[in-house]
């Protein structure tokens, strides 16, 4: 038996207003994703102009590989450029500038107090911002739309415990300080929050000041404790290499543990003969061999001619976590993309994989580097453990 000819007309019609549905859910997807505007504040004149390129180059090449792993994605992302002259009030110009132009997100900027003006801004605009290189705490205020694609100086110290503990098997560290600085105070704090959860502990604590920094006398002291380590957080690779000569000098033959500021041509020139054996943690280094990092250091040789530093890789992580972000949000609007960031669980980004925690900061792994007699190599690369700061 056939249907009647207005049963035909009916399934017909409802077919057609089937198929015109779903082309209108399809068209409503596609017009609710928008476009994610990404505007970018960095120095591209004024004395920081040369960290404000690379800086923007790292944006850039981003996109670009964006482009070759989900073109979909990277057709729906625009960058917008700004430029803070080296100033906060630069900063500040530029960022009211881009949110004028739409910008659904900001990234920026290389200094601590560009990136505060920032997220006053940020704050004011209610308008996400994600810091790519600024570590210190000292940044504010305190927002639920300011986030850190980078590790705070306080989690180096959290790695570095985990790396004496888990890799070195050294459990009695000494610990050289200068108090004045704040970046050795946060490095230190949450070493020995993570050295002593896993069952380190400090045997001597020996201050110095840079302007007058004693250290033959401070290794003396040091060298009368059973430490099998020095912690030593400076700002300086200058004082690191006066170190590690005073170490020599003494016969004292243990390591230096330090951090990212120790990662420059002074260590190596300033420590001559006395460079090796010693250990520093940094995010990136264009020598990784890892098949990603090569490949990113390729892109920005061709794009600028020179080897990339740390700084494009931070960049290129923070624009990822943008992307990312909004493909998961499927909308620009600031609350959706702001859920999405705090929602950021092992973000596989180029320098390793990144979570947000709940204050906004990211939580990433490092690399430790060894010195040698030429200079510093890869030693490994340690992952955040369970042990809570």
């Amino acid at each position: 038996m056939y249907p009647s000819k207005s049963l035909l007309v009916l399934m017909i019609v409802l077919t057609i207003t089937s198929f015109k549905g779903n082309r209108s859910h399809a068209a409503a997807d596609r017009k609710e994703i928008g476009t994610l505007i990404v505007g970018t504040v960095f120095p591209h004149s004024g004395p920081q102009a040369p960290y404000g390129d690379e800086a923007f180059a790292g944006v850039e090449i981003a996109l670009e590989a964006l482009g070759k792993t989900d073109p979909e994605l990277a057709a729906h992302i625009k960058i917008i450029k700004g430029d803070d002259q080296s100033t906060p009030k630069g900063a500040r110009y530029a960022a009211q500038d881009l949110i004028a132009k739409r910008a659904s997100i900001i990234i920026g900027s290389v200094t601590n107090p560009s990136s505060k003006t920032l997220a006053e801004i940020s704050h004011e605009f209610k308008k996400p911002l994600i810091i790519p290189a600024s570590s210190s705490l000292s940044i504010g205020p305190v927002s639920s739309y300011v986030f850190r694609s980078c590790a705070i100086d306080r989690w180096q110290g959290k790695l570095l415990g985990e790396f004496a503990i888990k890799e070195l098997k050294m459990k009695k560290a000494a610990i050289l300080l200068d108090p004045k600085v704040y970046y050795s105070h946060d490095i230190v704090e949450n070493f020995k929050k993570s050295f002593s959860a896993l069952g380190g502990g400090i045997v001597h604590k020996e201050f110095y000041l840079s302007s007058k920094p004693q250290f033959k006398q401070r290794i003396a002291n040091i060298a009368k404790t059973n430490a099998e380590f020095i912690l030593f957080p400076s700002e300086s690779a200058k004082e690191a290499a006066d170190v590690m000569l005073e170490l020599k000098k003494a016969g004292l033959r243990i390591p230096l543990i330090g951090g990212d500021r120790w990662d420059s041509p002074t260590l190596k020139k300033q420590a001559r003969d006395a460079l090796e054996g010693h250990y520093y943690a940094i995010p990136f280094t264009a020598e990784d061999p890892s098949p990603r990092t090569q490949e990113f250091v390729e892109s920005f040789k061709k794009k600028m001619h020179r080897y990339p530093s740390a700084l494009a890789a931070m960049t290129y992580d923070a624009f990822l976590l943008a992307a990312n972000s909004f493909k998961r949000a499927r909308t620009n609007r600031s609350t959706e993309l702001v859920r999405a960031i705090k929602r950021t669980k092992e973000l596989p980004a180029l320098l390793g994989p990144l979570s947000i925690n709940p204050e906004g900061f990211a939580e990433k792994s490092a690399l430790i580097m060894v010195t040698t007699k030429k200079g510093a190599e890869v030693k490994s690369t340690i992952h955040p453990g369970k042990v809570k700061m």
